[in-house]
C-alpha cells in the first residue's frame, strides 16, 4: 500500500513540474525515482556516450545477485565508471573494482538504475588506475523480464602527468592544503582533479623547495571527474615544498576529495663534465664560517674549477683562490646551490695554467645542518685520483731524542709553524709522533739558520702512540744544522665519537758535533736541552728523562715550563756511577717560566737519567710541556 501511494505522489510531481527539468529522488527500498525529462536528458547521455567508454556488457539474470565484467589492463587506465541499465531495473548496492596491481576499492553504491539510464559517477581512488574486473552486487528481483547492464569507464586524460597528493575537503572548507616535502621530485607543471564534489577555486598558491612562491589565478569551478588545463610553474623544473587551493565556501554538508597532479621536468644537466676532477672535499662549519681546502695536490696546474654542493643546499657567496707562487684571485658567485649542483666554471688567471696552493669559500648558512661541498678542476692534465696515504710502521720515539714542541689538530688540513731557534742547538734527524688519533702528515718544510728551506713530501699516515721514521736533514759546514723554524701540514685521521682532534710531538737527535765540544772552552756556560714531557691536566705524572754520556758532564739543572702553569713536587737525578741526587725543586711555575739553576754535587757530573714528579694546572691551551735544561 505503501509503495501505491509513493508512486502515485511522485506522479503527480511529474505532471505538475516544468517538461524542460530532470530531477531524481533516491528512495530506500525503491532505488532512484526520476521524473521530468526532455531536452536535458539526450543532452547528458549525449555527453556520457561521447566521454565514456564501454567497458564490458552482461546479462542480468533476475535470481543472481552478483554481476563480473572482466576489463583486463589492455583497454587502458580509467579514473571514473558508471553503469547502465537496459531493458529492466537494476537496484545496485555495492561494487568491487580490482586493479591491475592486484589492489582493490569497495564502492557503496545504493542507486536503482532505470532502463536507459546511467548511474551517478564513481570516483576510483588515486590515480588514473588500470582495471582487471569490477564485481557489481545487486538485489534478486522475481519478475520474469530479462535485461543487460554495460560497465563504462572514462579513459584517462592525464598523460604524463602523475598523482602527488590527494586530500578530502568539505563545502565550508576555506582552503585545502597540500604538503609534497620536495621528495616527489621535479615538475614543470601541475593539474587538479575534483572527485564527488564541485569545487569553486579562486587562487593556487605554490611554495617551492629554496622558499620562493608563486601565486596563480585559476577562478574557475572544477566539476567533479574533470582536470583542469594544466598549471605552469615559473623557472624551470621545480620541487614543490607546499600547495595551498584557496576556494569559495558554503554551508552544505557536502564532502569531496581534490587531487594534485604534476608533470615530472626533465633531469637537470650535470653538472660537471668527466674530464674534471676532484681537488678536495670539505664539509661546511659553524655560521659564518668559511669553508678553506688546504689539501690540493700543488703538484698539477688548472685552468678552471668549479664547487659543487653534495648532500646539501648551499649558498656560496664569494670564492678566493690562492696559487702556488702566493698571488690572489677572488671571484664573486652569489650563488644558492642545490644538491647536486655546481657552479658556473671559473677560469684561473694568466695565459698558463696555474697551480694552487688553497681555496677558500665564502658560504653564506644561516641555520640548518651542515653540509659537504667539492672542488673541481680541470688542466691540461687531468689529476690522478685521490688515494689514501701509505700506513706508517709503528715506531717508537728512540731514547735521547729531546721535545721540541707539541700541537692539537682537527680534521680539517692545516699549515703550523713551529718555531725552535738556534739556542735550542744543532740536530742531525727529527721525527713526529701521534697522540689520541692517527694523523696524516702531508709534507713537513725545515727552515735552517741561514734561511735555507728544505721541503719533504711525507704523505704518511701515522698510527696514534707512535712515530714516524726519522727524516734525516741536509748537512751544512759542520756535521748538523741550526734550525730556525719546522713548517708542517697535516690533519686528524680522527674516527673516535665526540673527539676527533690529535696531538703531533715534534722530536729531534743532537748532533755529534754539537755534544762533542762539551769540553771546549767556549762551550762553557751553555745550556743543553736534556729532554722535555708533556704534562697532562688534573693527573699526578712520574716522568724519567734518559740522557747518557752521549749529552758530556753538567754543572747544574734547571726546569722549565710552557704553554700552562706547573707545579712541580720534586727531582731526582741519578749519575753514571749509581749516586742519587735529591733536586730541592718545589712549588708551582707560571707558564714561560723557569726553576732557579740547582748546582750538582761534584764539579761535573755525568748524568744516566731524571725522574721528575709534578702535575699541571687546568688552562684552555692544552697539556702544558716541562723541559729540563743542563749546564755545561
Amino acid at each position: 500500500m505503501l509503495r501505491q501511494i509513493l508512486i502515485a505522489f511522485f506522479a503527480v510531481l511529474t505532471a505538475a513540474a516544468p517538461a524542460a527539468a530532470q530531477r531524481s529522488f533516491d528512495i530506500p527500498g525503491l532505488g532512484t525515482i526520476q521524473f521530468g525529462g526532455g531536452q536535458n536528458r539526450q543532452v547528458d547521455q549525449r555527453r556520457i556516450d561521447q566521454r565514456f567508454k564501454v567497458l564490458d556488457r552482461k546479462r542480468n539474470y533476475n535470481d543472481e545477485s552478483r554481476i563480473v565484467f572482466d576489463v583486463g589492463r589492455r583497454q587502458g587506465r580509467f579514473s571514473q565508471l558508471r553503469i547502465r541499465a537496459i531493458g529492466k531495473v537494476l537496484r545496485i548496492t555495492s561494487m568491487q573494482v580490482v586493479f591491475g596491481n592486484g589492489k582493490s576499492q569497495d564502492i557503496d553504491v545504493y542507486q536503482a538504475i532505470q532502463p536507459g539510464e546511467v548511474s551517478a559517477p564513481l570516483d576510483l581512488t588515486g590515480d588514473a588506475r588500470g582495471i582487471r574486473r569490477v564485481v557489481l552486487t545487486k538485489r534478486r528481483a522475481w519478475q520474469r523480464e530479462r535485461g543487460e547492464v554495460e560497465l563504462l569507464g572514462l579513459p584517462d586524460e592525464t598523460g604524463d602527468y602523475k598523482l602527488i597528493g590527494s586530500e578530502r575537503h568539505r563545502d565550508r572548507d576555506r582552503d585545502i592544503e597540500f604538503d609534497v616535502g620536495g621528495s616527489k621530485g621535479r615538475f614543470d607543471s601541475i593539474r587538479l582533479r575534483a572527485l564527488g564534489e564541485p569545487v569553486r577555486i579562486t587562487t593556487i598558491d605554490v611554495t617551492f623547495g629554496n622558499r620562493r612562491t608563486q601565486s596563480i589565478r585559476y577562478f574557475k569551478t572544477l566539476k567533479p571527474g574533470y582536470l583542469s588545463e594544466p598549471l605552469d610553474l615559473q623557472g624551470d623544473s621545480r620541487g614543490i615544498r607546499r600547495i595551498v587551493i584557496n576556494k569559495r565556501r558554503s554551508y552544505a554538508n557536502g564532502r569531496g576529495t581534490l587531487q594534485l597532479l604534476g608533470l615530472p621536468g626533465s633531469a637537470p644537466p650535470p653538472v660537471a663534465e668527466p674530464r674534471y676532477s676532484v681537488l678536495g672535499t670539505e664539509r661546511t662549519g659553524r655560521r659564518g664560517e668559511d669553508v678553506v681546502f688546504n689539501d690540493i695536490n700543488s703538484r698539477n696546474r688548472w685552468d678552471e674549477i668549479r664547487i659543487k654542493a653534495l648532500d646539501r643546499a648551499i649558498r656560496i657567496d664569494d670564492v678566493v683562490i690562492v696559487f702556488g707562487n702566493g698571488k690572489r684571485q677572488r671571484v664573486d658567485i652569489d650563488q644558492r646551490l642545490r644538491p647536486g649542483e655546481a657552479t658556473r666554471a671559473i677560469p684561473l688567471d694568466g695565459r698558463n695554467a696555474r697551480r694552487i696552493d688553497r681555496i677558500r669559500v665564502d658560504v653564506n648558512r644561516r641555520r640548518g645542518p651542515r653540509g659537504r661541498l667539492q672542488v673541481l678542476g680541470v688542466g691540461p692534465k687531468a689529476a690522478p685520483p685521490p688515494r689514501r696515504p701509505r700506513r706508517a710502521a709503528q715506531q717508537k720515539v728512540p731514547e735521547g731524542w729531546v721535545l721540541f714542541g707539541s700541537e692539537t689538530v682537527g680534521t680539517r688540513a692545516e699549515r703550523q709553524v713551529l718555531p725552535i731557534g738556534k739556542d735550542a742547538g744543532i740536530f742531525d734527524r727529527i721525527t713526529f709522533r701521534a697522540l689520541r688519533n692517527d694523523i696524516h702528515i702531508r709534507d713537513v718544510t725545515v727552515v735552517y739558520g741561514n734561511g735555507n728551506r728544505d721541503r719533504r713530501d711525507i704523505d704518511l699516515l701515522v698510527p696514534a702512540g707512535y712515530g714516524t721514521p726519522p727524516i734525516d736533514l741536509k748537512t751544512g759546514r759542520r756535521s748538523g744544522r741550526f734550525i730556525r723554524e719546522i713548517i708542517v701540514t697535516y690533519r686528524s685521521e680522527g674516527r673516535r665519537w665526540g673527539n676527533n682532534t690529535a696531538l703531533l710531538q715534534v722530536y729531534g737527535e743532537y748532533a755529534d758535533e754539537w755534544l762533542k765540544g762539551r769540553d771546549r772552552a767556549s762551550d762553557r756556560g751553555q745550556w743543553i736541552r736534556l729532554g722535555a714531557r708533556r704534562a697532562a691536566m688534573f693527573n699526578k705524572d712520574n716522568d724519567s728523562i734518559n740522557v747518557g754520556k752521549r749529552f758530556g758532564r753538567f754543572r747544574a739543572v734547571q726546569v722549565r715550563v710552557h704553554k700552562s702553569k706547573v707545579k712541580i713536587y720534586g727531582m731526582t737525578i741519578t749519575y753514571e756511577n749509581g749516586t742519587t741526587e735529591k733536586v730541592p725543586i718545589y712549588g708551582k711555575i707560571s707558564k714561560g717560566g723557569s726553576s732557579a739553576p740547582f748546582d750538582l754535587k761534584g764539579r761535573k757530573r755525568f748524568i744516566r737519567h731524571i725522574d721528575l714528579r709534578y702535575k699541571t694546572s687546568f688552562s684552555l691551551r692544552g697539556d702544558a710541556v716541562v723541559e729540563v735544561w743542563g749546564l755545561r
